[in-house]
């Protein structure tokens, strides 16, 4: 890297030298400025931000050490080399206390000088690398808080911090985004014949794809996989969005990832930009508008309208029906999943509302949706999601979907009961634990929801977690205390409360002895490194 150096002394022959002799293209340096006087340079200074400076130390209206203190006093990283005679001793003295590199004495060795700029040189390329480096590592923690951030938003967790602070910047309750969701079409086929390292590397793919062209059409923009397959794509807004331009952005989403890969997605978008608090609702909307639609298999890209809330359809019946199995077999619940199965041949039979063709298509979302779910839980083995991707592929009519659904679901309870009825069990109590970080939570009201005893869950719960359950609990509060200090404009005591410590005094005395700092310390140190 090139750096900057401004050359100041009163005697026009020495700053003549000085910019002649030094091979300054050798050390890679370049000349900006050359001054006769502090005050000059000062001027100067603020012009072109020099990396370094070689300054006479007496000069007429300011000399050397006060344009020293100058640049020391506004807190400038430039590095000074002092011209000094030798009856200029307490001069020099003076210049060494504001933090001067180094000294050399008239008349001027300037091979000494040569050796002298080049080791400064070198220290003052070293510490922009670093300085380089350290910024680079805070961007991207930085975005990554973002993410997290976004995330928790859209997975409904995002209550117990609506806002935060990234350099500088406090983002939150009043930010508003237009929300889109992007799906891959043929997803059961890709998932059926792409080993589970292939749907990794085109899932990355597909996302660093949607980033760069979506932070092309829309700017200040975020791209989350949400689930193998899906993707949602945020856009910062400050002011509403035309439809057309939305629209406009999933288009040119579309024709990216099948010019750059190949594949084949389905965009829904919301008409109307959106506070992050309702973030998590839209997402759902808009999701299930890219699967309920009757045109699917005739469009791409569909639109969500604000008051399309579809309460009471047969879309969200079929929506609680699907969540309910989901929660039966977080909780490994039989005679639960059971039911809700019964309700749903049920409904298929009494419903004469539905065409066959859309009860069809809402069967196979069923399907797609609970597999891409117990994925998520680790509650389906790869030999049991290929087969239901082969017999979805093969499946004609509805008796033979609503078969593949009974086999899922009868399949993964069994292999549940014989090998993962623990891990079942873990995975609903560590989702119960993050959900309710923010209050009292104790071994009862956890085993209670789980449906066991207290005793049994202490059991299970550090046989596969290593730790009790206060153990576990504190860690997870401080971790998400770590990221609040980290990132969050509130308060220590806000804080507190909202990793489940009411008295900010005992939340302080258990933040520091896990941490070694005290949260006031912690922030310190986070603020340090924007």
């Amino acid at each position: 890297m090139k750096l900057s150096v401004m050359l100041v002394d009163d005697e026009v022959h020495i700053l003549k030298n000085l910019n002649m002799v030094i091979p300054w293209e050798l050390l890679d340096m370049q000349v900006v400025s050359l001054a006769q006087n502090g005050a000059e340079a000062w001027s100067a200074f603020q012009e072109h931000r020099p990396d370094l400076i070689l300054s006479d130390i007496r000069m007429p209206i300011m000399d050397g050490v006060s344009l020293v203190k100058e640049i020391r006093d506004a807190g400038e990283p430039c590095e000074v080399i002092m011209l000094t005679g030798f009856t200029d001793f307490e001069y020099t003295r003076s210049a060494i206390r504001y933090g001067v590199k180094d000294y050399i004495v008239k008349p001027i060795n300037y091979q000494e000088l040569h050796e002298v700029i080049a080791r400064v040189g070198g220290e003052i390329r070293q510490r922009k690398q670093a300085r380089s480096m350290e910024e680079k590592v805070w961007r991207e923690f930085a975005e990554l808080a973002r993410q997290k951030y976004l995330f928790d938003a859209l997975m409904g967790q995002a209550a117990g911090h609506c806002h935060y602070t990234i350099a500088g910047k406090t983002e939150g309750a009043r930010e508003k985004y237009a929300v889109l969701v992007a799906d891959l079409d043929d997803y059961p086929q890709l998932a059926r014949h792409w080993s589970h390292e292939e749907r990794n590397l085109w899932n990355f793919s597909v996302q660093n794809v949607l980033r760069d062209c979506f932070a092309q059409a829309a700017g200040n923009a975020s791209v989350l996989t949400l689930r193998e397959g899906e993707w949602c794509l945020l856009a910062l807004r400050d002011r509403p969005v035309e439809e057309a331009e939305i629209r406009s952005w999933a288009g040119r989403l579309q024709k990216a990832v099948s010019r750059h890969l190949s594949f084949s997605l389905s965009v829904g978008y919301f008409t109307e930009i959106v506070t992050v608090q309702k973030l998590s609702e839209v997402y759902q909307q808009v999701k299930k508008a890219i699967h309920f639609d009757l045109a699917h298999h005739e469009k791409a890209i569909f639109a969500v309208e604000p008051d399309t809330q579809r309460s009471g359809t047969a879309e969200c019946a079929w929506w609680s029906l699907l969540e309910e199995l989901l929660s039966g077999l977080k909780r490994h619940e039989l005679a639960s999943i059971k039911r809700t199965l019964a309700r749903m041949r049920d409904d298929l039979q009494s419903a004469s509302r539905y065409s066959l063709m859309r009860t069809e298509q809402i069967l196979r979302y069923f399907l797609l949706h609970l597999v891409r779910e117990m994925k998520d839980m680790q509650i389906i083995t790869g030999q049991l999601e290929e087969l239901v991707w082969m017999k979805l592929e093969r499946a004609h009519g509805i008796r033979e979907l609503l078969q593949v659904i009974n086999r899922v679901l009868e399949d993964s309870i069994r292999d549940s009961v014989k090998k993962k009825t623990g891990d079942v069990l873990m995975i609903g109590a560590r989702e119960y634990i993050h959900k309710h970080l923010t209050r009292d939570l104790g071994v009862e009201e956890v085993a209670g929801h789980l449906g066991i005893s207290s005793s049994y869950f202490s059991l299970l719960f550090k046989q596969h977690t290593r730790l009790t359950f206060v153990e576990y609990l504190t860690q997870q509060r401080m971790e998400r205390a770590r990221f609040l200090l980290s990132v969050s404009g509130k308060t220590i005591h806000e804080i507190s409360r909202e990793v489940g410590y009411p008295d900010r005094r005992y939340f302080s005395k258990v933040f520091q002895k896990n941490t070694g700092l005290t949260p006031s310390e912690y922030r310190e140190q986070a603020m340090q490194k924007e």
